[in-house]
């Protein structure tokens, strides 16, 4: 499906995302660095699995997240706005972890710190939906399905 491809490559492409996850008030957010998956979907993320976001993932592992790419047009009709719903899960396994860290270290060193951390916890986003807006009129939902992705 192209746009899945086009998707894919827009995570790929941008830095930063805010995590939304689900609060007894309401919702909660974060600026957060990423790490995109091998598959272009999936997005990982570093945190103190004493935050207070990862006691929320790890009550209620429904989250969403905005990627956008305002900060680099001055033109408010450029922009690309990516929001993706789905499960987040900690990594379970030490062997992803340590994979997934390097993976980090490599695309994103300025989180060494947080990274070499004992009580860093590494989470797996893996995507329900997409809604892609495309400046400031087109917009396409993706959801996944059980024969597999489709537009709606």
């Amino acid at each position: 499906m192209k746009i899945l491809r086009r998707i894919s490559a827009f995570i790929g492409e941008m830095d930063f995302a805010v995590l939304s996850a689900i609060s007894p008030s309401g919702p909660w957010t974060s600026l957060m660095s990423y790490l995109p998956g091998s598959d272009g979907l999936t997005v990982y993320l570093a945190m103190s699995t004493g935050s207070y976001k990862a006691k929320l993932m790890l009550e209620n592992p429904r989250v969403a997240l905005l990627i956008d790419n305002r900060c680099r047009y001055t033109d408010p009709s450029r922009v690309t706005a990516l929001s993706i719903h789905g499960t987040a899960e900690f990594l379970a396994t030490h062997r992803e972890r340590v994979k997934i860290c390097t993976a980090f270290l490599g695309h994103r060193p300025h989180l060494a710190a947080l990274l070499e951390r004992p009580d860093t916890g590494i989470v797996r986003v893996t995507p329900k939906s997409f809604q892609l807006l495309d400046g400031v009129d087109k917009g396409y939902l993706i959801k996944q399905g059980e024969s597999g992705w489709y537009h709606e």
